[in-house]
């Protein structure tokens, strides 16, 4: 998955710099979530979840969560398809 992230502390990012990293982050979860999960219901494919390393930079943080939230979402809506969802 293709991800941007934005270094350093919070106070000295540029909002635009925050902005453009989460919106990428969690436009590009959502927009291949939608192009891969027709096909995984309809052949009740598995969707895998893989966290990469532990970083504390604010705009990795809220993208993480916000994939969490969608994973945690399918899980629901997904329940009783046939189709699972792994967390790597």
């Amino acid at each position: 998955m293709l991800a941007m992230a934005a270094n350093g502390l919070v106070d000295g990012l540029p909002l635009d710099t925050v902005e453009r990293a989460v919106v990428t982050n969690a436009m590009t979860a959502t927009l291949i979530t939608q192009a891969f999960l027709p096909v995984s219901v309809k052949n009740q494919g598995n969707i895998f979840s893989i966290e990469v390393g532990q970083r504390l930079i604010l705009c990795f943080t809220v993208g993480k969560n916000l994939i969490y939230g969608l994973v945690r979402g399918l899980r629901v809506d997904l329940k009783g398809t046939g189709v699972p969802i792994t967390k790597i």
